[in-house]
């Protein structure tokens, strides 16, 4: 007769490795410092969105037309802003927090502002 194959479990593992490595007390801090750094960067990109939003929508308002097309570049500076928040906003919803806390988040700073 064959002896039975030896299972996952029974191979050459060690038990008492796991136990004996010391936990990492750096990871926590590190993710907090991520968190930190991640729902700043978010913030700061969701104000400059809105802040440059409003200037456009009361450049409108006023004035009757959009940017000139000889003017500032505007529009382009507007998408590449709005680029940069949408990828800060879905890093932190991957990495830190939901994506209901993250678009809760927005909702409140561009209702605020």
């Amino acid at each position: 007769m064959m002896a039975p194959a030896a299972g996952p479990i029974t191979q050459d593992c060690n038990p008492r490795d796991a136990r004996l490595r010391p936990k990492r007390a750096s990871r926590p801090a590190l993710r907090t410092i991520a968190a930190a750094v991640s729902w700043t960067a978010v913030v700061a990109a969701v104000l400059l969105t809105a802040l440059l939003l409003d200037w456009v929508l009361l450049g409108i308002a006023l004035v009757g037309s959009g940017p000139a097309p000889g003017g500032q570049p505007v529009p382009l500076l507007l998408l590449v802003l709005l680029a940069v928040t949408g990828g800060l906003a879905v890093v932190t919803a991957r990495y830190i927090a939901s994506w209901r806390t993250v678009g809760a988040a927005i909702a409140a700073i561009f209702t605020l502002v």
